[in-house]
């Protein structure tokens, strides 16, 4: 294939490999999501049975390599300008949100969810909250963004 193709913040997931790191990132930090259903299946039906089981924490190494690209992720999220466009049923979205943004406001709340207050004040140091209130708003039909932002 011809050279001179520049890659966007709004390609096809398949495009990079961002999307599938930050997947395992957050499966990482987040124990539940890394759970198979079979899994999600035993522990419920333990949880009916008996005790609930205690919740694994992060792993601290994890969330510290996810806060050293922090600035770099929350500067991705404010990727403007690059020419791509969607149309849609309401309009035209120039440029769209794109699933590796969305991973990335994901990730975001996945480590806040990790309830540990150097993870909380890196999030707030790099400006992460206000970047997603902006996607909030400029892209009010994005259900995924949304069930992110709360």
């Amino acid at each position: 294939p011809g050279g001179g193709c520049a890659v966007t913040a709004h390609d096809g997931a398949s495009s990079s490999p961002l999307v599938n790191v930050l997947d395992i990132a957050i499966a990482v930090i987040d124990a539940k999501r890394a759970a198979g259903s079979t899994q999600s299946m035993q522990a419920f039906l333990q949880m009916e049975c008996s005790e609930p089981p205690t919740a694994r924490a992060a792993p601290l190494e994890a969330l510290e390599g996810c806060l050293e690209f922090l600035p770099a992720l929350v500067a991705f999220l404010e990727v403007e300008g690059d020419g791509a466009m969607m149309h849609a049923t309401w309009g035209t979205m120039a440029p769209p949100l794109g699933l590796k943004r969305v991973k990335v406001v994901d990730l975001l709340a996945t480590l806040l969810s990790s309830h540990h207050d150097t993870v909380a004040a890196a999030v707030l140091e790099c400006g992460a909250l206000p970047v997603c209130c902006r996607l909030f708003a400029q892209y009010p039909f994005n259900n995924f963004l949304h069930h992110h932002v709360e």
